[in-house]
């Protein structure tokens, strides 16, 4: 009979870890492209251009300038 617990050293990989990691790797990616330049953001006030700013302000911060369109 097998047993389902998991061996001692496996770690568990949830939805939760892999969505902070892809933040993480975006984050990391835009850091690179923007640079010390700015970057102008038209939001519409809907979801999609909502979660590219905050995003965006969790990896350039100040540099990033929002227009509400």
């Amino acid at each position: 009979m097998q047993s389902n617990k998991r061996p001692e050293t496996m770690e568990r990989i949830t939805t939760k870890a892999l969505a902070d990691a892809f933040i993480q790797e975006q984050i990391a990616d835009v850091r690179q492209q923007v640079g010390n330049k700015k970057v102008l953001l038209a939001l519409s006030g809907g979801v999609d251009s909502s979660v590219v700013a905050a995003l965006l302000i969790k990896a350039i911060g100040k540099q990033l300038v929002c227009v509400h369109v």
